[in-house]
């Protein structure tokens, strides 16, 4: 195996790496971001349902005026029945009775309709605050504890691109572009070894020559012609 390749592998356990710690730190700020966007989903709910609540009140208030009202057309034309000389004004003021009456009990059954609609309405809003509160509860302790590892896991990479940096301060302009092009497509490794004349990039057969070429030649870039990976034979292999 030659120098080049063994670099080369130094660099790509070190971008692997870090691959990996940034995978690790989306995954935490992907939570983060979701159990975020489920409390504001909460919070909406609770503007909602506040709103609803405020409703069915102004509107029982309302109901609550309509039927004393009512009640006072009643007992006004019941007043004005005792006084009239005519049996067709007594007639007329008892449909007006009648009427009023009917408007009342209408206006009875609606109210008590919203007093049940205030009552489920409270208890339903009383519930949704609680799962606010144990969901702002939940966000900001694990918010507290991935902010940290989110901290930890930057530390790590930082470090990590200082070896890169000094590993790759070794290695060629040309093998370098190539390893980091191949790595960039790929979303992994770049360099793959060659086990029984097969890439273990692709798991494909390759060319009795490319073989040779690499045991003969350890110094040289030879690329698969299948997944593009950077081919080179295990230390264990070449040795035999």
């Amino acid at each position: 195996m030659g120098l080049v390749i063994r670099n080369l592998l130094a660099l790509q356990e070190v971008d692997l790496q870090m691959l990996s710690l940034e995978e690790e730190r989306a995954k935490l700020i992907e939570s983060i971001e979701l159990q975020t966007a489920e409390v504001e989903r909460e919070r909406a709910e609770v503007v909602e349902r506040e709103a609803r609540l405020k409703r069915i009140k102004v509107e029982i208030k309302s109901s609550e005026a309509e039927l004393a009202e009512t009640g006072e057309h009643v007992r006004k034309f019941e007043g004005q029945q005792v006084l009239v000389k005519t049996n067709q004004e007594y007639k007329a003021l008892d449909k007006e009775i009648y009427e009023a009456k009917a408007r009342r009990a209408q206006v009875e059954d609606a109210l008590l309709e919203k007093m049940e609609q205030l009552e489920e309405e409270t208890e339903a809003l009383r519930q949704c605050r609680q799962k606010l509160d144990n969901e702002i509860s939940g966000l900001e302790r694990e918010t507290g504890g991935a902010d940290e590892q989110v901290r930890r896991i930057e530390e790590q990479i930082a470090d990590h691109r200082k070896k890169r940096a000094e590993i790759a301060s070794t290695i060629e302009r040309v093998p370098l572009s190539l390893y980091e092009r191949i790595f960039r497509n790929k979303k992994g490794a770049a360099l793959a070894p060659l086990v029984n004349r097969a890439c273990q990039g692709c798991h494909l057969s390759v060319p009795a020559g490319v073989e040779s070429v690499l045991r003969r030649h350890a110094s040289n870039i030879v690329t698969c012609e299948n997944c593009s990976r950077i081919l080179y034979v295990p230390e264990q292999e070449d040795a035999e």
